[in-house]
């Protein structure tokens, strides 16, 4: 299913999904894009941009991911895949990682944008937003969507695209309750190419299977 924000409601929905904002719960957007809660329960919250030391992290959360949603057959992601696609002036996608106490990972949100779009403003696709599950119900997707949003408003989008596994009715409710909608004018279509081995490389040809 095709999701989508709107930028206009993006923020107050990020803003309304804290949980239990009281006078002694802190939140900070530092200098670096990081973004910390301080919550009143047992656990801080920490979501930054991914670094290089986390390349390895990253790939494995994007492999859980993969198992999840039924295509690890097809998961090609490597760390030099990630490192020479993610970083530097050309890179292609941005990944937010999320941290509980300053442990180890156990969340992601991997971004990238359309810079031209019919209404002249930038669109920030999500790509892929995953928590493990033993850091779920903890408000760490909530932390990394936010974190999202502040990237879309920087990048001065309009809105915020993404899909949903069909199934996840979890993440339905999840998407739902940042104030997201189910976007039903549109299907999700594609087609599937392949270069052979035997032929030019600039050649294709599509696959049906």
């Amino acid at each position: 299913e095709r999701a989508v924000l709107l930028f206009d409601r993006a923020i107050a929905a990020t803003a309304d999904k804290r949980p239990e904002a009281t006078s002694a719960e802190a939140t900070q957007v530092e200098p670096t894009g990081t973004t910390r809660s301080m919550k009143e329960l047992d656990h801080e919250v920490l979501v930054r941009p991914f670094v290089r030391d986390d390349v390895e992290a990253v790939v494995d959360l994007m492999r859980q991911l993969a198992v999840f949603e039924g295509y690890i057959d097809e998961f090609r992601v490597t760390s030099e895949s990630v490192i020479t696609h993610g970083y530097g002036e050309s890179a292609k996608f941005n990944v937010h990682v999320a941290q509980i106490d300053d442990g180890p990972l156990v969340g992601m949100a991997v971004t990238y944008p359309i810079h031209w779009t019919f209404t002249l403003a930038p669109r920030l696709i999500l790509k892929e937003l995953f928590v493990v599950e033993a850091a779920r119900e903890k408000g760490v997707g909530e932390r990394l969507f936010q974190a999202v949003t502040e990237e879309a408003r920087r990048l001065g989008a309009d809105r915020i695209d993404w899909t949903v596994l069909a199934t996840n009715e979890p993440a339905k409710r999840f998407y739902r309750g940042l104030g997201a909608r189910h976007d039903t004018s549109w299907e999700n279509w594609g087609i599937r190419i392949r270069a052979p081995r035997w032929a030019d490389r600039r050649a294709l040809i599509f696959d049906e299977t």
